[in-house]
């Protein structure tokens, strides 16, 4: 373990090298996208390859619309091992990203077609229905979403359905440096007259709610203290722009706020979700210090800078931890919370309700969707439950791993991990599980057991 420990810092100082480089050199690295999807999209897909792999290794280069380009130039490709890289890029974009139905459908055509003798040139058009409902400009990620044990609430975990495109140019004009708060506070003013606004260092915190200055600054001062830490722990990018907070009382009033301000419907269970593409948040906190929901998405938000395609359960497991945390000098520390009991209640009577690790590990982006994202794969929606058991066993397998001391291992292990480098012949499946039992030390049935003996010796959480 001493080894692994002394891998694991190595490591997370080349990554943090790396990706700083990485930003820096952001602004020159914005003509490779530019210049790559000008290639694909006319059918020249050695030259995107070359601009768009190099677009990929920047902050925020990581996303579902440059891996789409690049997983499609590489299957049009001569050389047969592009082709085979290009395959493994697809089906990458099938597991690792949340896709419409229709974008599915659209990735598995290509795949198909890749592994055919002959391939066309790409539809151009298809771009789009990769990149409906989550943007790849501005994509909703993770809203934090609650379960009643009262009633089989049906609620959503990711999806969020757009109305209406937020032109991308409106988008940035709401991102403001760091060392402009005056047009920070124009910019919010403008849209909403009524507001309260209170900017810190990093944030600009925009109000209906309860909160006075002095709430607003010891919540700004711990989340930037949780935002150094996530940088540090994970290797995060932190942007060099304000992070806009917007807060309202209520989910009802979430609601309103979305379809105005991001033009998207939320679900009602919603208590906040992140907005990558104007750096955003918006939370339902009506008064006190109440910085989970804000947490959560926080991670949501600034993760992608290094690891756009994150897997499903990592990411909510990381964001759900941090929910309810305890600050140690610099340090934060996930704790038990409500999801814990809401685990055992429902595992109660119903053991099966409790995902195995497995499946757990290899499941998809939309595994915890709302049921009318499901298509033909799919004949058994899972209820309201089952989702709410998934998603308290995402966040408590990450709060086991930070108790065994690897959780920043474990998220380094599947953040290098990138498509089209494995020549085992294994599948998506156990090259996912592979990696758990390579930082754990143990085959995926021990850890499994192990972890649900430390679960059910948790007290009942106060």
């Amino acid at each position: 373990m001493k080894m692994a420990f002394g891998i694991m810092r190595t490591k997370m100082m080349l990554f943090l090298i790396t990706f700083l480089v990485a930003a820096n050199m952001q602004s020159q690295t914005e003509d490779d996208y530019i210049i790559g999807k000008d290639h694909w999209m006319n059918g020249d897909y050695q030259k995107a390859y070359e601009h768009l792999i190099r677009f990929r290794e920047t902050a925020y280069g990581r996303n579902v619309e440059v891996d789409y380009m690049l997983g499609t130039s590489g299957c049009r490709l001569t050389d047969l091992e592009m082709k085979e890289w290009g395959c493994d890029v697809l089906d990458w974009i099938l597991r690792r990203y949340d896709l419409s139905r229709k974008g599915k459908r659209t990735v598995r055509q290509e795949l198909g077609l890749c592994q055919s003798a002959m391939i066309p040139t790409v539809n151009i058009a298809s771009l789009a229905d990769i990149t409906q409902n989550i943007g790849a400009s501005a994509s909703v990620s993770g809203s934090k979403m609650y379960y009643w044990l009262s009633r089989d609430e049906a609620f959503n975990n990711y999806r969020a359905v757009f109305l209406r495109e937020i032109p991308r140019d409106s988008l940035r004009a709401r991102i403001v440096s760091l060392d402009d708060s005056a047009k920070g506070r124009q910019q919010i003013l403008k849209q909403f007259p009524k507001s309260k606004i209170f900017i810190s260092k990093r944030f600009i915190f925009a109000t209906w709610t309860k909160h006075n200055d002095q709430m607003l600054e010891r919540m700004a001062h711990s989340l930037d203290v949780y935002l150094n830490f996530l940088e540090r722990q994970y290797s995060i990018v932190l942007p060099k722009e304000y992070i806009t907070i917007y807060l309202v009382p209520n989910s009802d009033q979430l609601q309103k706020l979305s379809e105005k301000l991001h033009g998207v419907r939320m679900s009602r269970a919603a208590f906040g979700y992140s907005f990558r593409g104007d750096l955003s948040v918006v939370a339902a906190v009506p008064e006190g210090f109440a910085i989970g929901t804000i947490m959560h998405e926080l991670f949501h938000l600034v993760v992608r800078s290094t690891f756009g395609d994150i897997p499903l359960w990592l990411d909510e497991g990381i964001a759900s931890l941090y929910e309810v945390a305890k600050f140690e000098e610099k340090e934060v520390l996930g704790i038990p919370n409500w999801r814990g009991d809401l685990l055992k209640n429902l595992s109660h009577g119903s053991p099966n309700i409790w995902p195995a690790l497995d499946t757990h590990i290899a499941s998809d982006w939309f595994a915890l969707e709302q049921p009318d994202n499901y298509d033909e794969m799919y004949s058994d929606m899972p209820s309201a439950k089952q989702l709410a058991a998934m998603l308290a066993t995402a966040r408590y397998f990450t709060l086991y791993a930070q108790e065994k001391g690897v959780l920043p291992l474990l998220y380094s292990c599947f953040q290098v991990w990138e498509p089209g480098k494995d020549t085992s012949g294994a599948t998506y499946e156990r090259r996912a599980i592979g990696r758990v039992e390579e930082v754990f030390g143990s085959p995926i049935a021990r850890i499994d057991h192990e972890f649900r003996s430390w679960f059910q010796a948790i007290p009942k959480h106060k």
